[in-house]
């Protein structure tokens, strides 16, 4: 049986990493079946804009657009709940977790 995976990721005022972390994860995340689920909570910059292209272009990017909300927690569970996989990852957007460590996490 094959398993899907979300890796949810929470975001403010990150537009410069939006599509940086996506291609970390795309090059370094040897497991195929998985979607990104951005959970932005109100950025200032162009952080809705980036995601927006990124979902745009690739299917297995989704996103959550939160205002007056800033709240670490309550993103994650945002994204837990719009998630359709069996398992979900949570990361920080600003490459502080190496997505290599996302195939260590998908053998256990």
């Amino acid at each position: 049986m094959i398993r899907s995976i979300s890796i949810i990721i929470p975001c403010l005022n990150e537009e410069e990493n939006i599509s940086k972390i996506y291609k970390e994860i795309k090059n370094k995340f040897k497991f195929k079946k998985y979607e990104i689920i951005f959970v932005d909570d109100g950025s200032t910059d162009s952080s809705r804009t980036e995601i927006i292209k990124l979902n745009r272009k690739y299917k297995n990017v989704r996103y959550i657009f939160r205002s007056n909300d800033k709240d670490l927690s309550r993103s994650f569970y945002s994204g837990v709940k719009l998630s359709k996989s069996e398992y979900v990852i949570l990361m920080d957007c600003d490459l502080q977790h190496d997505p290599q460590i996302l195939n260590k996490l998908f053998k256990k």
